[in-house]
């Protein structure tokens, strides 16, 4: 109570006060401010805050035989002035009009218009002190602003109930705190002009009545807190490149913004930036993005989607807290360390959890009322968590199945965090066969120095000496990708860690890897008639994307397929011994370049493009628009067509047709450009057809 006191009492004070003035002209009080030119200040009226009736402000006013120019209306001129009534005309002479100088006149009706003349309005130092200078002029139905103006100050028209469009003028460049805060009437979009450069603290606050799309000009330099907050009107917002960081709570409650589009140049989305926009479903993050604060998008039940880039180091206090329209799952990025209280409380449709590698506290409350269907977390030590000293238990079921990364699990088991958990899996990717899609690219040098790519593809199933294998067909591709040379098949299988690989020449299985080895550990690989000894010299645990993957780095004796083999994708050198399976034709394979799954990228190595490299080199066994023979129709269930391209400069081709183990079915001469192939007597299943290099799979139903 003593400060409300205190309070009033300086407000009173500031009423009983005397208006100083130099003279009086009619019932106005003037200040002269130079009298080389001479001009002089309005200071108010001489029966102050009790003025009546129609307010007309002269552009000149007479002084000792003088004539003088009105050039300012000074602070709190006519503050509290209610009884002051009809339209306020302001003179063209006039380009100051300080803080405060009609603050709460109530009784002005019609358009107000601030005259090309004036500069700039309540940027005096007594701003905070005498508040906005047309600030709760109620009265007041539209207004007009003056091209030169430059300068928005404090509070200037805070409270105002105008109606109709904002129309800023081009060349204004500060809109100060306040400025047009709770001007609910505004209609229509709000046009920022080039020119400005500073937007302060609650600008624009509560004007509920812009609708449409903000664009906010690449000349803005500096954004206060809660400028745009509660204008509930406006439906999408452009911030643009340049920017770093948000402002807090800058667009709070903005409940129909629908869309963002963020710079890629954001580091940071301050706190409670988004906070409420219930209508928020689309936004693109920027890939550079290091920090996300608390409450930043708290609210946003409408949000679908947030991928969080990788770049992204910090997720802050209720960041998404009840953002129940994200689903599926939620991936945090390798670089987070801390995920705090409250981040996504209630983000009740995601069902699975990805820590990343660098995750080292996580708050228990984090996760309040987000039930998961399982937690992979990516970090090799395990990370402390924060209970809630509210509740003083996880909110997790004991038996949740919390995947840890490959050779972890004793860490986890026996940490004092995780040691409650029942259903902990260490995941080693030692899986290496079996994916369907799965497709391997590793680099060719040649005898003369070019280089080209070999290209592995799984390609179907089938069974060997009583075992279910797979089928890689390997080609070492040309670069007019147009010829192949060397379309071999091989077949591998996996049992218990050991990956198998078919020695046609000896007709039986051999171990090409041992992806459970210890150090110490070898296996022998037989290659055709000769012999392969493995020792694995350290095992070590390689870390891409989402997954952790078991490495064994091994050697031989003669360094002929020494290196390292990631359990899970394969060798990095060259997925078979290459060296003494080439057969004398002098190529060398130099390194795993990518490697995908069902056509999406999974692994890459180094820092190839490997999107350019399928694109540029894939050939494969698959129809191509670009091949050199096409087939047709695929599948077939009788006649399989032939077109071959290049038919008039080779007139006379063979074909031959195999099954999955390589064996030959069919063959004959191409005669035509386009010819027919009777393959109704084949059983159904998975066939390939070789034109000269060439080689095509098709598909008998």
């Amino acid at each position: 109570m003593k400060k409300i006191v205190l309070t009033l009492v300086i407000l009173v004070s500031f009423a009983m006060q005397a208006v100083a003035y130099d003279f009086q002209s009619g019932d106005l009080l003037y200040t002269i401010l130079s009298d080389d030119p001479p001009h002089v200040s309005l200071n108010g009226h001489i029966d102050g805050e009790n003025a009546q009736g129609e307010l007309v402000i002269p552009e000149t006013v007479e002084y000792n035989g003088g004539i003088y120019t009105v050039t300012t209306i000074s602070n709190r001129a006519f503050y509290s002035c209610e009884g002051l009534t009809g339209e306020l005309v302001i003179p063209n002479t006039v380009t100051t009009i300080q803080s405060g100088a009609f603050a709460y006149c109530t009784g002005f009706t019609g358009t107000l218009v601030i005259p090309n003349s004036v500069i700039e309005l309540g940027t005096d130092q007594t701003q905070h002190t005498y508040g906005g200078v047309f600030s709760e002029c109620t009265g007041f139905t539209h207004l007009v602003l003056g091209e030169s103006l430059q300068k928005i100050g404090y509070s200037s028209f805070l409270g105002c109930e105008f109606t109709g469009q904002l129309v800023l003028p081009e060349g204004l460049k500060e809109i100060w705190e306040d400025a047009f805060r709770s001007c609910k009437g505004f209609t229509g979009e709000l046009i920022l002009p080039s020119s400005l450069t500073k937007i302060e603290h609650y600008a624009f606050s509560g004007c509920d009545g812009f609708t449409g799309n903000l664009m906010i000009p690449e000349t803005v330099e500096q954004i206060g807190d809660y400028v745009f907050s509660e204008c509930t009107g406006l439906s999408s917002i452009e911030i643009p490149e340049g920017w770093e960081e948000t402002s807090d709570y800058m667009f709070f409650m903005c409940s129909n913004l629908t869309s963002v589009h963020l710079p890629q140049s954001l580091k940071i989305i301050e706190s409670g930036c988004f906070k409420n926009c219930t209508s928020l479903s689309e936004i693109n993050i920027p890939e550079g993005l290091t920090e996300i604060k608390g409450v930043a998008f708290e609210n946003c039940s409408n949000l679908q989607e947030f991928v969080f880039p990788d770049s992204l180091v910090s997720i802050g206090v209720g960041a998404f807290s009840h953002c129940i329209g994200l689903d599926g799952e939620l991936r945090i990025p390798d670089f987070v360390e801390t995920i705090d209280a409250r981040a996504f409380d209630s983000c009740v449709g995601y069902n699975r959890l990805v820590l990343g590698l660098s995750v080292n506290r996580l708050f228990e409350s984090a996760f309040d009322n987000t039930q998961f269907d399982s937690i992979a977390i990516k970090a090799i030590v395990p990370p402390d968590l924060l209970i809630n000293p509210y509740s003083g238990v996880w909110h997790f079921s004991d038996s949740i199945p919390i995947i840890v990364p490959c050779g972890t699990l004793e860490a986890y088991q026996n940490d004092e965090n995780w040691s409650g958990f029942t259903n902990i899996i260490e995941d080693c990717g030692t899986g290496l066969v079996g994916f369907s899609g799965a497709e391997w690219y590793y680099e060719i040098e040649n005898e003369n120095g070019s280089i080209t790519y070999q290209h592995l593809e799984y390609a179907a199933d089938t069974t060997v000496n009583h075992k279910d294998v797979q089928i890689i067909i390997r080609t070492n591709t040309l670069y007019d990708k147009d010829g192949h040379s060397e379309v071999t098949r091989e077949y591998i299988y996996e049992e218990d860690g050991l990956v198998y690989w078919w020695n046609g020449d000896l007709q039986e299985f051999t171990v090409l890897y041992d992806l459970g080895a210890q150090v110490g550990d070898s296996w022998v690989i037989k290659v055709g008639t000769e012999t392969l000894t493995m020792h694995v010299d350290a095992v070590d645990y390689y870390h891409y994307g989402d997954q952790t993957f078991r490495l064994l780095e091994v050697s031989d004796e003669n360094d002929i397929f020494s290196g390292s083999i990631v359990c899970g994708i394969g060798h990095l050198t060259s997925f078979f011994p290459e060296r003494l399976m080439n057969r004398g034709k002098n190529y060398r394979v130099e390194g795993m370049r990518c490697y995908w799954r069902e056509g999406e990228l999974f692994f890459k190595y180094g820092d190839e493009d490997c999107d350019a490299v399928y694109k540029e080199y894939h050939s494969g066994i698959e129809d191509h628009e670009d091949a050199m023979f096409a087939v047709y129709p695929n599948p077939t269930n009788g006649v399989l067509v032939v077109e071959t391209q290049n038919f008039a400069s080779l007139p006379t081709q063979t074909y031959r047709i195999t099954n999955i183990m390589g064996q030959t079915l069919m063959s004959g001469q191409i005669t035509a450009e386009t010819q027919q192939i009777d393959v109704s007597a084949l059983p159904q299943g998975v066939y390939f057809i070789s034109v000269g290099d060439m080689t095509q799979k098709f598909v008998v139903k």
